[in-house]
């Protein structure tokens, strides 16, 4: 039994009255009139939990919180169980407590968390005025699955397409990307580009609650701006590298976050594979234009797709048949919907502007959501599969012997 299991087990059963701050949106149970949700211990009074530990709340009034409620609560704690407790580990929770009765709201929080809940209002507000399919537009802003129902959420990960609805690296790097590009147009000095897109990577983590998966990609940032204050090239694995030992210092468990294991798996991939996929359809990308975007999408979406596939089938056990066609089909309006999201939050100066481009991003996410519904009526769009765990280890060992023969790493030792 590991520390957080002794710790777990000790308080298990026990009542307690605790003040504590929400820091992650609620989301409902399959019990229907449940939910549950993050909250941070800011008070315990019977001292069970440490100021700052993180408890996976459950209760019935739970639906109208928002990330940096503050509220005062009598909780009733039990331990995880034990199939599902490593995955909440992996998230930084490691008590579980149930509530009864109506939430005692105590304010809001004037640290970061109520920062990210006002932040949070502006864009759920805005967004929700704006555009009719705003629950699409606002889990992809956002990263937070509350606003997209059970039916729905099954539909995208039955066409292969989760990653669209969960804040990454890759939605990161688009908007960060873009922003270079246009700052090179006002500022000469790297510097100045480099901390303002250091400003807006720390934007996103607030308005995402600063979930585990924008902060790795902000921490990749970050890594990239020091190398180049320090005038060294900023290889993109080192600083994937990098990122990943420092949060695995800091938060060892979060190795077992599905989370973390997909956001790493799909930028790595991307990173080591989609050159060489690419590079094998090379005589057909100069030909032009519209065929090299259709070879370097694929090449992304294979990539992604390759790495993940380990971790889709041990942890959702289905395999997507359609994955990669979808994702092509989706690729630009995903991105398009992101990005016409942000400017439109950027526009709140320019009503009419702001509706207007609300209004084509609206376009886009009702595109996404007929591709997404039509894929996932297919009856061979996705294969459940038994056995889950002889599989993964199956394909991971098939990575490993590809990768012994192709890379031929012992030619190392042989030249010695």
């Amino acid at each position: 039994m590991n520390a957080a299991d002794t710790l777990s087990k000790h308080i298990d059963g026990t009542s307690d009255k605790i003040t504590a701050t929400v820091v992650s949106a609620p989301i409902s149970s399959d019990e229907g009139t449940y939910a549950q949700c993050t909250v941070r211990v800011d008070k315990s009074e019977n001292q069970s939990l440490k100021e700052g530990s993180r408890l996976l709340l459950t209760g019935e009034n739970l639906m109208a919180l928002e990330i940096g409620d503050c509220i005062e609560q009598k909780v009733f704690y039990s331990s995880f169980a034990d199939d599902n407790k490593l995955g909440y580990y992996g998230d930084g929770v490691y008590y579980s407590a149930f509530c009864n009765g109506k939430v005692i709201y105590a304010g809001k929080s004037n640290g970061a968390y109520g920062l990210a809940g006002k932040v949070r209002g502006y864009v759920k507000t805005v967004i929700k005025n704006n555009c009719d399919n705003y629950n699409i537009l606002l889990c992809i802003v956002t990263g937070e699955r509350c606003y997209v129902s059970n039916e729905l959420y099954g539909r995208v990960i039955t066409a292969g397409v989760s990653h669209v609805l969960v804040v990454s690296g890759m939605h990161l790097a688009l908007i960060c990307i873009g922003l270079e590009r246009v700052l090179r147009l006002f500022f000469k000095s790297g510097f100045l580009r480099d901390l303002f897109v250091l400003c807006v990577a720390f934007g996103i983590s607030i308005i995402c609650g600063f979930g585990i998966s924008i902060l790795r990609a902000a921490l990749v940032y970050f890594i990239r701006a020091v190398y180049r204050l320090l005038y060294r090239r900023a290889n993109p694995l080192h600083c994937l590298a990098l990122a990943t030992v420092t949060v695995l210092i800091l938060h060892p468990y979060a190795f077992h976050s599905i989370a973390f294991q997909l956001s790493y798996s799909a930028t790595f991939g991307i990173l080591v594979l989609s050159e060489h996929i690419s590079d094998a359809f090379a005589r057909y990308k100069n030909r032009s234009k519209a065929v090299k975007y259709v070879v370097d999408a694929v090449s992304i979406s294979l990539s992604a797709y390759i790495a993940t596939l380990p971790t889709c089938i041990s942890a959702f056990g289905v395999l997507s048949v359609l994955s990669v066609p979808v994702n092509l089909l989706i690729d630009i309006p995903a991105n398009m919907m992101l990005s016409l999201s942000i400017a439109g939050l950027i526009m709140g100066f320019l009503p009419f502007l702001q509706s207007a481009v609300f209004n084509v991003a609206d376009i886009f996410a009702d595109y996404f959501l007929k591709v997404v519904r039509l894929a996932s009526s297919v009856p061979f769009a996705s294969l459940k599969l038994n056995h889950t765990a002889f599989l993964t280890v199956a394909i991971l060992l098939c990575y490993l012997l590809i990768y012994f023969f192709k890379a031929r790493p012992y030619r190392y030792f042989l030249k010695r």
